[in-house]
């Protein structure tokens, strides 16, 4: 039976509590951390029965690696009687984990002793969940930066960036190692200490020429010393470029020729070098499929085929790498392009030659860009490494191979000796099999079943896998479930390949576990990609389509026929195309361009405007390209653009401009513009409502004879500032500038350096008049200090709450009330002021303010602890001002009615008292009256001397005796009422109920 402190018990059945239990999970503890209770939310998220959790420790404390330390934290911040609050991750009746921010506030029993533990959570597993995917996103960026700096470290080329002064800011790993040296030994070092003396000359005029043909890139051979004094040649290429944070560099490229060099190449020209060396040349445009915008003539040696043929062709880039390669090389240049921390492609591939064979390169690709990121261009140079990459591939060992991949692959890579021995695994197959806490290497699954105990069943079925693919002596494929790191049954498709040696005995195995899940995830987004790629060219609205003369076939792509209102079945004739031109200027010029395209070789690019088979009219841009051969034009290719929409919008955008200059001229804002000298070349009218000049008066002044005398000091180095920022915006605060009739407004407004602005030259300035509103401003701060003035001296303690109870202010007054000082109760939580019976109602009134924002409460008769240990009696209201910019606060105003409060209970006993002392002459004094005026009566009409009188003067007497003892008590407690002020008991402060006082008897 579950028996709950009567303190708890009431908790439980006040409605505030049933409120909040609607919308929050709620549990009870007892002092041990032990669920005393806990409401239906709590068994929805825990998945647990009623009788499963009761008078067990709490999830958070059961389940948590650091449990002791969490249940010490939370009683040494829930001792003062603020609360605790944290994130807590608990694990339900499946397994499956979930997160709560729980808040836990103490309740305490009248002697201040914490009985009970009261848990407010809410589930917050979504939230946590996004940030963990987010952090692993980040992971996964910091993996693909690590990837791509071993690549540029470890290039068979010495790899350099030089300062505008040529000296080396960076190089390479494999640069500074081929040359002896360490990298910190040359960086900061010149390029030319490298270079044999009798070449340095030669050296230093190339990087000259690299400045004057900025970015055009320079081949040279020269000799290099290495550290030991050995002398290299070298084939250098060079460039210069701009460092994303603007800085001028040299891009140096050294490829070793030592070998390959003769007696000859050392009168070789420079231009031979550059027609004959083994690096060419490329830059690329930065479209689909990389079009060829500059090739170095010696790409006849790789490709076989002329540098201007090759960037006259239609053909792109990308249709000369081999299919197998192809979409490694989009992805590294699109994320490239796209993460604009990269700025480098190193890479190899094949490209097809005229003969239709396959050669490998190496490229080495930078991507420029401009100040805001964007991609300028890509450029860089390609050699042939066939006959290393063969040599490779026929040297390379299969342990070799395995070692430099399993670890950049997403599956679960295993390699067993021939006795079922594991030798190599990637980290996706250790935290599969949880091998990072056992000593795994040289064991077989029979021997590392025993170290997990909980993985036997899996090692066993791998024992039982392997066998079966040793003697079926082929690859096996099957499907296994496992349960990953995470308590999640993941669906892995296994492959194993058995390695017998040359006389049939076992050598090796090789085992790949893939996850299905992911790689399904990649196909759908492969999907998605390509879609997307599709709806990009519709977007933009580009057809394309090709006609050939030779065999009179034309080719339209599906936009295409869309502008010209045909059906996919419509075949295009060569005679009747120019009919889908307007007649006229149109047509006229798409005809000429043609026409001198196939005579002179040279394609075109022009705007004209088309009438589709129904009627409808379209503005396109056309960009056509011939192709040439033996001197005549075989075909054209070309792409048109729908630019309908982009014309309409010129005509709309210029119909802004001229609205834009009405709003200009209407503007109450002045619009001042000045040369560098500060002089003023134009301003709006609206200067003359400001200042009271009309704009040709102060044409040619300069700006700083309108300052205020005391402003002009602290003026001169905001103008340098700005100079020396174009185009940064900055802040005209309250400045004074004199006007026409002699007296200073105040302005405000911002300053931009458009001087470099090609469409403006000039800095331009935005003002308004502000001077109301600084005085205004002025007036707005002397109430402020007199409002804080008064808040100080005022009787009543204010008091500012954050929502979750944390004061952020106290007003002096409070230690008239409570005995702190304001900065003694800033930064702590409220609820440790409140009696422990008082407590759940402040609670309750908390909610009730914070769901109400403006709404005021009155806060009726509570007991606040002073900080000597006593409680004293408050009232007053609380206002939540949250949501108002100016407080963002719950106010809380009280004063101190303890005396008043005494009173009242003073009075309550006296009237008790009288009620006492009334109903005594009501039923004790009139009994004895009534019978002594009845026994009178008769012993007037008696006898005197009758013997009898006497007995009747004895019964007077006894009710005259009593009452004298009656009027003798009520004398005295008449005389206590008057004369004994009412004290209250020691622990009155603590037993006191709010409007509830139980005298005894």
């Amino acid at each position: 039976m579950n028996v709950l402190h009567p303190v708890v018990e009431n908790m439980i059945q006040e409605k505030s509590f049933e409120l909040m239990s609607n919308s929050s999970i709620i549990s009870i503890l007892d002092s041990d951390g032990c669920i005393q209770f806990a409401n239906e939310n709590f068994q929805k998220i825990s998945g647990f029965a009623n009788h499963e959790f009761l008078h067990r420790p709490h999830p958070m404390i059961d389940g948590s690696n650091h449990a002791s330390f969490i249940w010490h934290d939370i009683r040494i911040k829930t001792s003062a009687g603020a609360a605790w609050r944290s994130k807590v991750k608990n694990k339900n009746i499946a397994g499956a984990h979930y997160w709560v921010d729980i808040s836990l506030m103490p309740v305490f029993d009248e002697e201040k002793n914490v009985i009970a533990y009261l848990d407010i959570s809410h589930d917050v597993t979504h939230e946590l969940e996004t940030e963990e995917r987010l952090q692993e996103s980040k992971e996964a960026l910091r993996a693909s930066e690590l990837h791509y700096q071993f690549l540029y470290d470890n290039t068979p080329v010495m790899y350099f960036v030089l300062s505008a002064q040529a000296i080396v800011k960076t190089v390479n790993k494999y640069g500074a190692f081929h040359l002896g040296y360490s990298i910190h030994e040359l960086e900061g070092q010149p390029i030319n200490k490298l270079v044999v003396s009798s070449h340095q000359k030669e050296a230093t005029e190339q990087i000259n020429k690299c400045f004057e043909n900025f970015h055009e890139v320079h081949s040279w051979q020269i000799q290099k010393c290495k550290k030991d004094g050995s002398t290299i040649w070298v084939e250098e290429t060079a460039w210069t470029e701009h460092s994303p944070e603007g800085e001028l560099l040299i891009i140096l490229v050294s490829q070793d020729i030592t070998e390959k060099k003769t007696i000859n190449d050392a009168i070789h020209t420079e231009n031979r070098l550059f027609r004959n060396g083994p690096m060419v040349a490329f830059k690329w445009r930065n479209e689909e499929g990389w079009p060829i915008k500059f090739v170095s003539p010696n790409v006849r040696t790789i490709l076989g085929i002329e540098a201007r043929e090759l960037i006259q062709a239609t053909k792109k880039y990308s249709e000369y790498i081999h299919p197998n390669d192809l979409a490694i090389v989009i992805e590294a240049k699109n994320t490239s392009a796209l993460q604009k921390l990269r700025y480098e492609i190193d890479l190899e591939y094949r490209l097809l030659t005229t003969n239709g064979e396959w050669t490998w390169v190496r490229d080495h690709t930078i991507i420029t860009r401009n100040q805001d990121g964007a991609v300028q261009s890509m450029q860089g140079y390609i050699y042939d490494c066939t006959d290393r990459k063969q040599a490779q591939e026929e040297t390379q060992l299969l342990t070799t191979r395995l070692v430099s991949l399993i670890e950049a692959m997403p599956e679960a890579i295993f390699f067993k000796d021939g006795q079922g021995r594991w030798l190599i695994t990637n980290e996706v197959a250790k935290r599969l099999f949880k091998l990072h806490t056992i000593d795994w290497y040289n064991k077989t699954d029979r021997e590392l079943a025993i170290l997990h105990p909980e993985l036997a069943d899996a090692h066993q079925l791998c024992e039982v896998n392997d066998e079966r693919a040793w003697v079926d002596k082929k690859l096996s494929v099957l499907e296994e479930r496992i349960m990953d790191e995470e308590g999640v049954l993941q669906e892995f498709e296994v492959r194993k390949m058995p390695i017998f040696n040359s006389n049939g005995s076992r050598k090796a195995m090789v085992i790949i576990g893939a996850n299905v899940t992911v790689r399904n995830q990649h196909e759908a987004e492969l999907k998605r990609t390509k879609r997307m790629l599709e709806r990009s060219m519709k977007l933009a609205k580009i057809g394309a389509w090709e006609v050939d003369f030779e065999k009179g076939l034309i080719f339209w792509s599906s936009l295409v026929r869309e502008l010209a209102d045909v059906s996919e079945s419509y075949k295009p004739e060569l005679e009747k195309i120019l009919n889908f031109y307007q007649e006229g200027e149109s047509r006229d010029a798409v005809q000429k361009a043609v026409s001198d395209c196939q005579l002179t070789g040279v394609g075109f690019e022009l705007e004209a405007e088309t009438i589709s088979a129904k009627g409808k009219k379209h503005w396109v841009r056309l960009m056509v390209e011939p192709e040439i051969v033996n001197g005549k034009c075989v075909k054209l290719y070309g792409y048109i653009q729908d630019l309908t929409e982009h014309i309409e919008l010129n005509k709309k955008n210029q119909q802004l401009e001229v609205k834009f200059s009405r709003l200009v001229q209407k503007s109450a804002d002045a619009i001042i513009l000045q040369n560098a000298d500060a002089e003023i070349l134009y301003s709006t009218p609206a200067v003359e409502k400001i200042l009271g000049y009309k704009p040709e008066e102060i044409f040619g002044k300069r700006s700083y004879s309108f300052y205020h005398p005391d402003d002009i000091e602290s003026i001169a180095p905001k103008l340098e500032k700005i100079l020396a920022n174009p185009g940064e915006a900055f802040p005209i605060v309250t400045d004074r500038l004199r006007h026409k009739n002699g007296h200073y407004v105040h302005v405000e407004g911002t300053v931009t350096n458009l001087l470099e602005d090609e469409n403006v030259r000039a800095a331009v300035a935005n003002i308004r008049d502000v001077s109301e509103r600084v005085e205004l401003h002025k007036k707005n701060q002397q109430l402020e200090i007199k409002f804080q003035h008064l808040i100080e001296k005022i009787s009543d303690a204010i008091i500012l709450q954050a929502a979750d109870g944390t004061i952020l202010y106290s007003s002096s007054a409070i230690f008239s009330i409570l005995g702190y000082q304001p900065h003694e109760l800033v930064g702590k939580n409220s609820q440790f002021l409140f009696h422990p019976e008082d407590l759940m109602q402040a609670i309750v009134r908390r909610e009730q303010i914070f769901h109400v924002s403006g709404g005021t409460f009155p806060i009726v008769v509570e007991r606040m602890r002073h900080k000597e240990g006593h409680y004293v009696f408050v009232e007053g209201t609380a206002t939540n001002l949250l949501h108002n910019e100016n407080v963002r606060a719950i106010i809380s105003n009280f004063r101190n009615i303890t005396e008043r409060k005494l009173l009242d209970e003073q009075i309550l006993m006296k009237n008790q008292k009288l009620e006492k002392i009334a109903w005594i002459f009501s039923h004790q004094v009139r009994g004895p009256v009534a019978t002594i005026l009845g026994l009178a009566e008769i012993f007037n009409q008696a006898d005197r001397t009758d013997p009898i009188n006497n007995e009747i003067l004895a019964k007077i007497l006894i009710p005259i005796h009593h009452l004298d003892e009656i009027i003798s008590n009520v004398v005295g407690l008449t005389n206590e009422f008057d004369l004994k002020p009412w004290n209250p008991p020691p622990d009155f402060y603590y037993k006191s109920k709010i409007n509830k006082h139980t005298t005894t008897e």
